[in-house]
């Protein structure tokens, strides 16, 4: 499952899209590529979004200096709402939506859809016959176990 979350700066007024999945979180911080917070108050690696098992926004807390507040309270781990005000330093959020992509599967469930398509095909197909060195396996006279002696 992903989701693209859209944050409002309040300083500036500017909309932020960010990206999370099930799988994989937003970290955001001074020293991020993706969500970058120009802050000397905000850590390196400040706090990170993610995504729940079902498609709730959460932000986490990474340990910073100065915390992560959500609607002026300050938090560790929190769900986050549509109209709730984040705070990273001296910077501020406003979350204006969180869309989520309902065509996306989790991955265990599209290795079963191909493993479901792999088997139904695999009956449909006749048996390779067996070939040795490009001869026929017929023309091969291969001793069981109990021919062997040593």
């Amino acid at each position: 499952m992903e989701a693209r979350a859209t944050l409002q700066d309040l300083q500036t007024g500017q909309l932020i899209s960010c990206e999370v999945s099930l799988h994989r979180g937003t970290i955001v911080g001074r020293k991020c590529v993706k969500f970058p917070l120009h802050d000397l108050r905000c850590s390196r690696q400040h706090a990170a979004f993610g995504l729940s098992k079902d498609g709730s926004l959460w932000v986490r807390d990474l340990k910073s200096t100065n915390g992560t507040f959500i609607n002026g309270t300050r938090v560790t781990q929190a769900k986050l709402q549509e109209s709730d005000i984040i705070s990273f330093g001296t910077l501020s959020f406003k979350v204006k939506s969180v869309i989520r992509n309902a065509n996306s599967v989790p991955r265990t469930s599209k290795m079963q859809e191909l493993r479901t398509y792999a088997n139904a095909k695999t009956q449909e197909m006749e048996p390779l016959p067996l070939v040795l060195h490009g001869w026929p396996a017929q023309r091969f006279c291969i001793p069981t176990k109990d021919e062997i002696r040593l």
